[in-house]
């Protein structure tokens, strides 16, 4: 007898660039908890494409401000959990 029981299960259809962008934005949380300088961050903001420079657009004040406007606190850590046992189990499937 297994004691692994499933807390949640759903599916999002989505397209490709759908997905892409999620995982942009998986990146740019990344790049907003590592990186600090002014320069830095926006030639990461540039490298993270079309896509999410169409749907997050850079302000005069700080490129990423569009996207840490989705968060009630744009200052609190937005990076997923390191440890495999702490991080959700998500899997992006394109078709």
């Amino acid at each position: 007898m297994s004691n692994t029981y499933t807390k949640a299960a759903f599916v999002l259809t989505m397209s490709v660039e759908d997905a892409e962008l999620i995982r942009s934005a998986e990146q740019a949380a990344d790049i907003l908890d590592t990186t600090s300088e002014a320069d830095d961050l926006q030639t990461a903001y540039e490298r993270l494409g079309e896509c999410f420079a169409t749907v997050f657009p850079a302000t005069d004040a700080r490129p990423f401000d569009s996207f840490l406007a989705l968060f009630d606190d744009p200052a609190f850590r937005i990076s997923m959990p390191t440890s495999p046992s702490a991080a959700p189990t998500t899997r992006v499937i394109a078709r």
